[in-house]
């Protein structure tokens, strides 16, 4: 796969390079009158039409910068990428910043300098480039404590501790401010638990003297709504700690007193939903928090609400708890950010978890495949999100790239700025053009998505997310191919199967208790299957971790698997599904194919035989699922294996040759990986053990 190469701020720029375009298509009613244009920017962007606002300062500029710049063009040059900024007009502010800061001079004064650098900062972060924020903050002369404790946070973001530390350092140390003093030492909790091997007395020493402020921090008359954000960041530090849950949740109630005394709305729904999530977890305020995110259109944390009621509330009838799930998933999936934080993060899953369960303990098998499915897309948009350069168009499509990557990084930042509103409990005020922006730019995505279709049809179909139904995927099964997809739910292991004309839960799944843990079992089977010589694979069928596997997965499909000779898996993590087996090992009795996801299976099927036995074949290591499936998804046709230990190069060279030379006539990759991996003759036969057809053949 290419790397994507556009640069964040152009080397070089001209000021007609800035105007000349807008200023062309806009009709001039004020006969190039700059102080006219510049009025009817003003009055534009005051009624949130920022595109025409943008094109009419683009005319004021280019007529009143004919002679040169001047103090009042660099002003409104500097309205112009603000407007720019919070329209999501992200690469146009960088062009516009960078143009101000080389040629605007002595127009430019300190507190534009900063001003600049500030949004600057939160731009790139919006986007993912946290040392680049960290950098440009570091370069503001004077900070402020807002600022300072903002670069904090982007060290920390990109790892370096240290750094973060010594900022946190200088705030814990003022004790004549308790609330920089709090924040200082709440930042040090942070950093304590970020480390490699944290320091458990030294973390509970920290979290003793945040509730020791707080005494402090409460006492203070006045300045409410910073004392309301200190407040919120030491309870979210203190969580960190689980003995100290029940201090964080004082903290919170008592924040959201001082919000109430604020009136400031979104403070105290905000903290409404943080202090329940604490521990109490009541309905009510879940329910009234989601009702009014979502009637504020801030759909990410209408999507924790919802999240919040299914999984934690106790008193909810099962019809409810399923509805109300499904829709918090549907909006995450909608409106997930690049980065939604840990507690986001294991919040989503321990939801599909739930669902999961829900669903197979009420017998709802097809609104199951729906809700595994979702699972499935949300994994590969973080995916598309979190990686560049899968889409290729050829050479001659270049611009059309291009466009369709531009576009992309931007709805994801906007998406990263509402999810932030909520994360970080400030810049409400930009919600509503986030929102705007976000709904114009994903419908301008969608039109050059059509251009995309008729070039690569498949890759338009990845980029629109278009879910496959279980009809399609049925009819793209081929004779003897078993769809098989293991789950971890809230209280079960169970293992999905899809045939062609049948669908259901195989044998019956496994209770989880708490003699086993299957995600840290997981992880060991992987590590132990990885590390494993080949001289100790007849050892290895008495592994722990394979046997409870072998009677979760494979054991319930005793009585199917004889109907089926080739097994599809869907799992992620990809699961070494071929080592399994109530007997022998699996891989030596079935064809075994992986796959991250239904779509990669019904979008495999659609490639003409010829176009997969031609290709040669890639190989991807098997925790490297990210790679392995955008390649497939955007190269389709494309022979890819999975490998589940390292190999040398004149290894894999070797083992590329015999996968490249079927033995049979007409053997697809799979049949030829099957013969291999069977043939008694071959000296070092185990070693196809660890490999792993992907996709469906």
């Amino acid at each position: 796969m290419k790397r994507g190469n556009t640069a964040i701020v152009p080397a070089c720029l001209l000021a007609v390079s800035l105007f000349f375009f807008a200023a062309c298509s806009l009709q001039d009613d004020f006969n190039g009158d700059p102080e006219a244009l510049y009025s009817k920017a003003a009055k534009l962007a005051a009624q949130h039409d920022y595109e025409n606002a943008i094109a009419y300062y683009n005319k004021a500029l280019a007529s009143d910068t004919l002679g040169g710049l001047s103090q009042r063009a660099v002003l409104e040059l500097n309205r112009k990428r603000h407007i720019e900024g919070i329209s999501g007009e992200y690469y146009a502010a960088f062009n516009t910043t960078s143009f101000l800061e080389k040629k605007a001079g002595s127009f430019l004064s300190d507190s534009l300098r900063t001003e600049m650098s500030a949004e600057k900062a939160a731009w790139l972060s919006e986007l993912g480039y946290f040392r680049s924020a960290a950098e440009t903050l570091a370069r503001i002369s004077s900070p402020s404590e807002e600022q300072r404790f903002g670069l904090a946070a982007f060290e920390l973001r990109t790892g370096d501790i240290r750094q973060a530390r010594a900022i946190y350092e200088r705030f814990a140390e003022q004790s004549l401010d308790p609330v920089a003093q709090i924040r200082g030492v709440a930042g040090l909790l942070q950093c304590r638990m970020r480390e490699d091997t944290p320091d458990p007395k030294g973390a509970d020493q920290l979290a003793m003297n945040i509730a020791a402020l707080s005494g402090k921090v409460l006492s203070l008359e006045g300045d409410l709504k910073r004392r309301v954000q200190a407040l919120r960041e030491s309870a979210k530090s203190l969580q960190l700690l689980e003995k100290h849950r029940r201090n964080a949740s004082y903290l919170l109630f008592r924040a959201l007193m001082l919000a109430e005394q604020s009136r400031d709305s979104f403070l105290i729904q905000l903290l409404r939903y943080e202090s329940n999530t604490a521990i109490v977890q009541k309905p009510v305020p879940y329910r009234e928090t989601g009702d009014w995110f979502g009637m504020k259109h801030m759909q990410f944390a209408e999507a924790a609400a919802n999240l919040r009621l299914g999984t934690g509330s106790a008193d909810l009838a099962p019809s409810e708890r399923i509805d109300v799930l499904r829709r918090g998933l549907l909006l995450f999936q909608n409106y997930m950010p690049n980065y939604p934080g840990q507690e986001m993060l294991l919040l989503e899953k321990n939801a599909q978890r739930k669902l999961a369960g829900l669903l197979i303990r009420e017998s709802k098998i097809f609104e199951l495949f729906d809700a595994l499915q979702q699972k499935q897309l949300i994994a590969l948009k973080m995916r598309l999100q979190s990686n560049r350069g899968y889409l290729e168009l050829g050479p001659e499509h270049d611009e059309l790239e291009r466009r369709v990557e531009k576009l992309q990084r931007e709805i994801s930042g906007l998406m990263q700025r509402k999810a932030n509103i909520f994360l970080t409990g400030s810049g409400y005020e930009l919600n509503r053009p986030a929102d705007d922006a976000l709904q114009t730019k994903r419908g301008r995505l969608l039109a050059l998505l059509d251009d995309v279709k008729k070039i690569n049809p498949a890759a338009a179909s990845v980029l629109q997310m278009t879910p496959v139904t279980l009809h399609t995927l049925q009819a793209a099964l081929g004779s003897g191919q078993i769809v098989v997809t293991p789950m971890l739910t809230d209280s079960l292991y169970a293992v999905m199967t899809i045939g062609k004309r049948e669908v259901g839960i195989a044998g019956t799944p496994v209770p989880i208790d708490s003699m086993y843990a299957p995600e840290s079992g997981f992880r060991r089977l992987v590590k132990s299957f990885a590390a494993l010589p080949l001289t100790g694979v007849e050892g290895f069928l008495q592994n722990p971790d394979r046997l409870w596997y072998s009677r979760a997965v494979t054991g319930p499909l005793v009585s199917v698997s004889g109907r089926y000779d080739h097994f599809l898996v869907v799992s992620d993590p990809l699961m070494p599904f071929s080592v399994l087996g109530t007997g022998n090992y699996i891989a030596y009795e079935k064809k075994i194919s992986m796959a991250g996801s239904f779509k990669e299976i019904v979008q495999s099927s659609c490639v003409p035989e010829g176009r997969k036995k031609d290709s040669i074949p890639a190989f991807y290591i098997a925790d490297q699922l990210d790679k392995a499936q955008l390649y497939t998804l955007f190269n389709p046709g494309k022979k890819v294996f999975l490998l589940w230990k390292p190999f040398g190069r004149e290894e894999l060279n070797s083992m590329r040759s015999m996968l490249s030379k079927p033995s049979v006539k007409g053997a697809s990759p799979v049949e030829v990986l099957y013969g291999l991996t069977r043939d008694n003759l071959e000296t070092d036969r185990h070693k196809w053990l660890f490999v792993t057809s992907y996709g469906s053949d």
